[in-house]
């Protein structure tokens, strides 16, 4: 903003050549252009977040289960090819 403000003053400056003026509202184009672009970017980054957190729910709930599962099995006490013939897509039941 301190880069706008004085870039702005340059800009009013009519003892400014027209180089120094044309320059100085370039500069703050090229500011405006920036901050536009980090406060869209915001919204962006907040979508990431929820769909990290949604990612590291689901990967909990992911391993909650299969920690219940190997608790399952071994009760059960199956043995590995009795737990693949059980899931084996290609096997009929």
């Amino acid at each position: 903003m301190e880069i706008i403000k004085k870039s702005w003053t340059i800009v009013d400056d009519h003892k400014s050549d027209q180089k120094e003026r044309m320059k100085a509202m370039s500069i703050i184009l090229q500011c405006n252009d920036k901050r536009f672009q980090l406060l869209n970017g915001e919204h962006t980054v907040n979508a990431v977040r929820e769909y990290i957190g949604e990612v590291v729910k689901a990967d909990k709930e992911i391993s909650r289960r299969e920690k219940a599962l190997q608790t399952y099995l071994e009760e059960k006490k199956l043995t590995n090819e009795e737990i693949d013939n059980k899931t084996d897509p290609k096997s009929v039941s």
